[in-house]
């Protein structure tokens, strides 16, 4: 692709090929969102379901896979400084009525769990595992950063 970059083609060939786990130069569709998070895009399930949904096989090419990974890197530059840390934790200040640089762990448990791609008790337990201090509230500067270097 014409917009990518040496070193991102490299990093796409590379990833997909961790997904290709028969060596058939194919990836499933199931593992299609995990293999674009881990080239630092961010689809929601529901971008990918409607990426996947007119695919008549249960497997995609590298030559399909590309395509898909550079109009969401696109989307994503185009989004610019809301996809970064700094982004999201500019978002974060909303909640920080104090302005001390937490929010409390209940708080963002009703983010995280209520709205967008809402997540499980469970998983919002397993996210800010180390992340509440005593007193029950989340630095969310060193929160975020954490979980996007994940």
């Amino acid at each position: 692709m014409g917009d990518l970059s040496d070193k991102e083609l490299t990093l796409c060939k590379d990833v997909f090929s961790l997904y290709d786990t028969t060596g058939s130069d194919k990836i499933a569709l199931s593992s299609m969102g995990e293999a674009l998070r881990a080239m630092r895009t961010n689809p929601t399930e529901a971008d990918i379901q409607k990426i996947t949904k007119d695919f008549k096989t249960n497997e995609i090419s590298f030559d399909q896979f590309l395509p898909v990974y550079s109009s969401l890197k696109q989307h994503q530059d185009q989004l610019g400084h809301k996809g970064t840390p700094e982004g999201i934790i500019e978002c974060f200040r909303h909640f920080d009525r104090d302005l001390n640089g937490v929010v409390s762990s209940g708080e963002l448990r009703n983010l995280l769990t209520t709205l967008g791609e809402k997540l499980s008790d469970e998983e919002f337990d397993s996210l800010t595992s180390g992340y509440i201090n005593n007193k029950g509230e989340v630095s969310y500067e060193d929160f975020v950063r954490g979980v996007m270097e994940m």
